[in-house]
């Protein structure tokens, strides 16, 4: 950290400097480690792959974090370099040509939700919390754009692609509705915050959030 710390003061002509590149290395080598929470709401199987610095050879089994099958999650802990770039892939192993690939700077410490669909559909989103006793606290992600979600009758306002606020269920068996399919969470606990990834076959995934 003292290293670290010299290094900044060089950049901004505070002190003396010394060591040259071998002290710029050190100062690149700036670890930081976050969750992430792969979530496979397709009908197949896929294969998660993280790399950092470079997305060259991403699909080699060494970068391969998880294979989930359908609708599974796992959350893994990922070391990485945050000065350099983190490429999130995925790739179902029993169909051909369904693959895709996101990359990001991640930050210190946080998690991040993964969310994979059918037709290589790959997003991120940093998890959020909001949490109440003694009650559901939801947000929503679609995997179909026509996909129309109610809660207690009311449409909410979610595009596809991007993830909902969050909502609170009052009845975890009827509350929440879309394409004529009730969408139960009556196997979570109150008092928490979930992510839930609607199907329009009636299929979902819940996770929870932090």
């Amino acid at each position: 950290m003292l290293k670290k710390l010299g290094f900044a003061m060089c950049v901004l002509g505070i002190t003396g400097c010394g060591g040259g590149d071998k002290l710029v290395e050190e100062i690149l080598d700036i670890d930081t480690k976050n969750d992430y929470q792969f979530i496979n709401a397709s009908t197949h199987e896929y294969d998660f792959y993280l790399k950092n610095k470079s997305d060259s050879e991403i699909y080699e089994d060494k970068y391969k974090e998880a294979s989930l099958t359908s609708l599974q999650a796992k959350k893994i802990t990922f070391e990485s370099n945050v000065l350099y770039t983190t490429y999130i892939a995925i790739e179902a192993p029993n169909v051909d040509g369904i693959k895709n690939m996101l990359d990001h700077h991640s930050e210190n410490k946080k998690t991040y939700n993964v969310v994979a669909w059918d037709n290589s559909g790959l997003v991120f989103f940093k998890q959020k919390e909001s949490n109440v006793d003694n009650e559901f606290r939801v947000r929503f992600f679609k995997t179909h754009d026509n996909l129309k979600i109610k809660v207690d009758g009311t449409p909410i306002n979610l595009d596809y692609k991007d993830v909902s606020d969050f909502y609170t269920i009052k009845n975890c068996e009827t509350s929440i509705t879309a394409a004529d399919h009730n969408y139960s969470i009556c196997n979570q606990d109150l008092g928490n915050s979930y992510l839930m990834v609607l199907n329009n076959d009636g299929t979902q995934i819940v996770v929870h959030e932090k």
